[in-house]
This record gives C-alpha cells, sequence and structure tokens, in this order.
C-alpha cells in the first residue's frame, strides 16, 4: 500500500485542503494502467507513469495535489518515493466500465510520474553542481583496466552516488565485461542500488544488483560502452570490480556461457560447443538490437533442446525487451521452430538447461529487417493456383512466424496448420461492451475478428465505437474496436449470412496464446464426420467461481440430421456440428469458431457462432454459419486493406 498527500481538494470541485492530507493508494499493473488511460487518450503511446487508486473510486489524489511524492514502503520497511503526482480525470471517480461512459463522465485512477524512469536525469542534472561518486569516473582510457567502487578493499560504497564511465573501442573490436567482485544491496527488480551497462550511449544491455557476480559480458558491433552505478539513501554494499579489455571480434566464451551483445547488421548464435552437446546448469544470454526502423528476424538452421511440457527443463525462450518480461516464445524439442520476429527494435535470447539430460543444442542466424519493407510487403497472391472462387489470403512466409512487429501484424498469418495441437483454439476473442456485455468473434487477420452479425447489430453507433476485443491467456491483449461490417444480406430473422467483420484499432501480436486461424477457400465442402473443435466452458466452476475454459471436440453433422433437429430446412450457408463420438455433453455449453481437421488444408475456419446454448443444444445440433459460403465476401473486405 502507498501513500500520496497534499493540500488539494477534498472532492472533486470541493473546498481545498488547509492541512496536509494522505490518503493510501494500491498500484495498478501497468498493462491495466495502459488500458484505462487509453479509454481517455486513445492515441497515447507512450507512458512515462504509474496509476495507483480503486476501480470503484472513493480515494484518489485531486486537484491541487499535483506535484506531490507518491510513496511506497520496501521489503526492508524504507520508504521510496516512486511517482509524482501528476493528474487524473476527475477526483476519485469510478474508471470501472469507462467505454460505455460519455467521455464527460470517465473517470481514472491517480497518475504519476514514474521517478523510475526518469532517476538517471535527474542524478545527471545534480551531477552538474557537484560529484556524486565516492572514486573517479569519466571517460577511461587504453584498451584494458579495472572499473571499481569503492577504491579500498574492506571499505563500502556510498549512499546517493551516481557514477559513469566511459569506453571507447575502434571499429570491428570487441569489449569484454568481467566482473571480478560484486556486492551490491539485493533488491529482485534493481530498483535500489544498480549497476547498468548501455552501449551507444543509451542501448541498455543489462541491469545487475545482488551478491552473486554476473557472467561475464561480450559487445561487439559497438564504438563505445557506459557503465552506470547508482546507490539510493538506505543500505549500501562491499561493491564491484569489473575487469574490461578489448578482444578479437573471434573471441568466444567457449563451453561455458554469459551475455552476447550483437549489433551487426547480420549473424549467427549457437548454443554452446555446438555441434557437440551442450552443458547442464547452463544459462547464457544473446541481445540483439537493431538499427531505428528495423525488427529482428531469428531463423532457425539447426534445434535439439531436452523436450519436456512446457519446456520447463531445457530451453531457448525468445523476449521483444531487455528485461525479459515480453516474452514471445518458448521453445524445446527437435523440431526446428518458425522463424522469430521481435515486436520492435530489440531481441533478448535466454537459453537455461537443468541438471539432467543434453542435447545438440541449436544453430540460429539473425539480420534486420526495415518496418517500411514489412508494412509494403506483408501479402502476396497465390497466384495462377488459386482462381477467385478459392483464393486464401496468406502471407509471403510458408510458415507462420513467431513474434510480429506491429507494421508486419496485417499479414494473415494463414499459414496452414495440420497438428491436432492447433485445437488449443488461440484464435478465439472476446467482445465486450461493458459488464454483462459479451461474445465471442476469432482472429482471421491481426487486426480483423470475424463474429456472428447477432453480437453487433442493432447496436447504436456511438456504441459500437465502444467495443472492444481481448485475445491470448494470461498474457491479454486488449484492442479498440474502429470499424463494423455486417453482411449486407444479414437478416435478424434468418440464419443465413449470420456474420460481421470487426476492423481493430491496432493489430494484436502473435504470442504462444494468441494467432490467427486459417481460412478456407470459397465453396469449400465441408463433409459430415469432419473432425472440429470448438471452445466451451464448463459448468463447474473453478476455485475463484469462475467457468472454466475447455476444448470441444465435435464433428459435422449430415444436413438431414440438423433439419430433423431444428424442425426447419437449412440453406448450404449452414453448418451444423454436434458431439464426437465418446464424448460427453453434460457440463459444456459452446460459442465462438468452429475449426475442423480436413485433408487438404489443415486446421482451418468453417463455421462462426456467438453464444451458444446449453449442452443439451449441441445434442440437438449447433448452428454455425459457414465461412466457406461467405469467402468472397471476406475476401473482397480484406483485399481492400
Amino acid at each position: 500500500m502507498c501513500v500520496v498527500g497534499g493540500w488539494g481538494r477534498i472532492t472533486e470541485k470541493g473546498p481545498v485542503s488547509s492541512v496536509l492530507q494522505e490518503v493510501q493508494l494500491n498500484l495498478l499493473e501497468q498493462s491495466k494502467c495502459k488500458h484505462v488511460l487509453q479509454t481517455l487518450r486513445p492515441g497515447q503511446k507512450i507512458f512515462t507513469v504509474l496509476c495507483a487508486g480503486p476501480e470503484n473510486g472513493g480515494r484518489d489524489a485531486c486537484q491541487g495535489d499535483s506535484g506531490g511524492p507518491l510513496l511506497c514502503p520496501r521489503a526492508d520497511g524504507c520508504w521510496v518515493a516512486v511517482g509524482v503526482t501528476s493528474w487524473g480525470k476527475g477526483c476519485g471517480r469510478s474508471w470501472n466500465n469507462n467505454k460505455i461512459k460519455p467521455l464527460s463522465r470517465r473517470g481514472s485512477p491517480g497518475v504519476f510520474t514514474d521517478v523510475l524512469l526518469f532517476l538517471s536525469w535527474i542524478k545527471s542534472n545534480l551531477r552538474k553542481d557537484r560529484s556524486l561518486c565516492g572514486v573517479p569516473d569519466g571517460v577511461v582510457p587504453g584498451s584494458e583496466g579495472i572499473i571499481k567502487n569503492p577504491a579500498l578493499p574492506g571499505q563500502s560504497y556510498n549512499n546517493n552516488e551516481m557514477c559513469l564511465w566511459s569506453l571507447r573501442v575502434a571499429a570491428g573490436e570487441y569489449i569484454l565485461l568481467e566482473f571480478l567482485e560484486f556486492d551490491l544491496e539485493n533488491d529482485t527488480q534493481c530498483y535500489s542500488d544498480q549497476l547498468t551497462v548501455y552501449v551507444d550511449e543509451d542501448r541498455r544491455i543489462g541491469r545487475f544488483c545482488g551478491g552473486q557476480p554476473p557472467p561475464p559480458v561480450l559487445i561487439g558491433g559497438s564504438h563505445s560502452l557506459t557503465v552506470q552505478f547508482v546507490s539510493d539513501v538506505s543500505n549500501t554494499g562491499a561493491g564491484f570490480a569489473i575487469k574490461f579489455s578489448v578482444v578479437d571480434k573471434d573471441y568466444s566464451f567457449g563451453a561455458g556461457c554469459g551475455t552476447v551483445v550483437l549489433l551487426q547488421p547480420k549473424g549467427a548464435v549457437w548454443s554452446p560447443a555446438y555441434p557437440q552437446a551442450y552443458r547442464n546448469n547452463t544459462l547464457c544470454r544473446w541481445v540483439i538490437y537493431a538499427p531505428e526502423g528495423h525488427i529482428v528476424k531469428l531463423d532457425f538452421d539447426d534445434f535439439d533442446l531436452e523436450e519436456s511440457e512446457n519446456c520447463k527443463y531445457d530451453s531457448l525462450t525468445v523476449f521483444g525487451d531487455i528485461d525479459g518480461k515480453d516474452e514471445i516464445v518458448v521453445v524445446c524439442g527437435a523440431s526446428i521452430p518458425p522463424a522469430v520476429l521481435s515486436h520492435g527494435g530489440i531481441m533478448l535470447l535466454h537459453f537455461s538447461t537443468d541438471n539432467t539430460i543434453t542435447a545438440r543444442g541449436f544453430n540460429t542466424s539473425f539480420s534486420f529487417i526495415s518496418e517500411k519493407d514489412l508494412s509494403e510487403t506483408a501479402f502476396e497472391d497465390q497466384g495462377e493456383e488459386a482462381a477467385d472462387d478459392s483464393r486464401v489470403i496468406s502471407p509471403r512466409l510458408s510458415t507462420a512466424p513467431y513474434g510480429m512487429p506491429d507494421t508486419f501484424a496485417t499479414s494473415g498469418l494463414d499459414a496452414p496448420r495440420t497438428t491436432e495441437d492447433d485445437g488449443k483454439l488461440l484464435w478465439h476473442v472476446s467482445i465486450s461492451l461493458g459488464a454483462g456485455y459479451e461474445c465471442s468473434g476469432v482472429i482471421i487477420q491481426l487486426q480483423w475478428i470475424l463474429t456472428d452479425a447477432n453480437c453487433v447489430y442493432n447496436l447504436e453507433e456511438g456504441y459500437l465505437r465502444l467495443l472492444s476485443v481481448t485475445a491470448g491467456g494470461l498474457k491479454k491483449q486488449i484492442r479498440d474496436v474502429i470499424g463494423v461490417l455486417v453482411h449486407p444480406h444479414h437478416s435478424p430473422f434468418s440464419l443465413d449470412y449470420n456474420v460481421a467483420l470487426l476492423k481493430l484499432s491496432s493489430p494484436l501480436n502473435v504470442s504462444e496464446s494468441t494467432q490467427p486461424v486459417s481460412l478456407p477457400s470459397a465453396g469449400q465442402e465441408t463433409p459430415p464426420s469432419l473432425h472440429c473443435w470448438a471452445p466451451a466452458w464448463t459448468s463447474q466452476m473453478s476455485g475463484d467461481g469462475k467457468y472454466r475454459p475447455v476444448r470441444l471436440n465435435i464433428s459435422v453433422l449430415e444436413r438431414a440430421v440438423c433439419e430433423q433437429c431444428h424442425r426447419t430446412r437449412l440453406t448450404s450457408n449452414i453448418l451444423c456440428a454436434g458431439l464426437s463420438s465418446g464424448a460427453s455433453c453434460m457440463t459444456h455449453w459452446p460459442a465462438g469458431p468452429l475449426v475442423c481437421l480436413t485433408n487438404t488444408s489443415g486446421v482451418v475456419l468453417m463455421g462462426v457462432k456467438d453464444r451458444g446454448e446449453p449442452c443439451g443444444g449441441i445434442q440437438k445440433c449447433a448452428v454455425y454459419s459457414s465461412v466457406p459460403a461467405i469467402m468472397h465476401w471476406i475476401s473482397q473486405h480484406l483485399d481492400m486493406e
């Protein structure tokens, strides 16, 4: 629980306090903070703030409190200024269901400037008046030497220090950092005392703290390196000693490991000792920075790691940020993974192994791709093999890559999928308009959702603009809806053409829990007994009182069986599906997309459905809008993009 204080208003538009007031607030997760602020400032892309306050309002900083500190306790009991009171929408307003409220009635949590992001700037300005470093710092001459603080053994570094050391090398030379001694205040986030290494002045490659010496760091492709040490106002340690040396570009850690920083236009990354087996208990990092306006592409030439469920033993994890929070993919096993694309200009590779079983390892190559080129060449036609009545939208890449920069995310990634694992329904999304209004959709391109027309039909235009789409598993992605296209032949009195397209405010990012589904060809057959999957929820609640999601195995039914179920004639635009042989139906009801495993096209989207009836409805035949029947309409609108 954090505390903010001030002499501002006690209530919105109320009187100014004559005495200092304080209120206790909880910090919000950063993803939730960004989402609620985007309901107020939709175009906001850069966030340098923290949010704090309850969703239902009632406790907040208020008008007149701006500039005051947001103080939070650390684990050691010390209070730290983590934020500076900045702004808010109203004072103590609820910001629950902001999107369905008029702009004038929306609220926000308290918004505070994130002090940590500006700590270097703060201390750099303080250094202008006096040195904040207890030892000599500045430009370090020579091709090798020692950087340390404190100067003498047996001492400790000082509180409230800021030291900067700069190194420069000639073109083609590499810099090796070896941590001989290391003892800083321990903090899991390194928010207290920290040692940070930068290349080219502002490209961070690592932040270190605690009592264990970090692995060595090898930097290639950079002319300059900066080592920054910052300490706070409490607790110190024995400090650090770092040996730096200029080494040849062919230098290698051998069978050992460390952090390798790569900035050259292209190169290779392989596991230690490759093609010989890697060692147990290995931990390696590679940091790859692309030039401005480019993203990183990682291609796998060979891959063989110990296989395990969720890759919990040996694994290679690819992140889109230097801190290892933006996970793109985790891979293991003996199958060569698809290419990996970074979300932006940085990619972090993290290779870790346990203490049993080793394998050959991996060999990869990386290159940089212009974001502009990607946005211009994301699509290609199927060529002569695809006539107008059987066209399938597909990207240039034959296999869908992991990860995706925003500019490339408009590619459909509709490469055929052929394994039963694709029934994990990574393409299923939730469409909402606030509490009590929710339906389902399916990702057909990273900026387009296909859903049941009843989800959006007859909604007033003002409410259509308040729709949002949520994708992903534990790592949710939320997007606003900026366009709604209902099929022109849709009628609320008919089951035919019951589909709509939603265009998102920005493309979704591909991840292990979010991927587009493959689309069928126009008029593609859906024979009876075709094996399919649909998302469903069990009526047996989990421990948190929520319905548990499951994957339901169902099969396409003969039209005659379906018509007998519903006692009505059905057109060719309708599909029916029921439970697969041997499946239990007592505790589920379905909704959303129907994906089927075909003999020729792999796993493809065959039907769309919004809300499902109780499982008894499956026994009575669930009705879906046929996607092959409306592929002309889908392709027409996607082609316009």
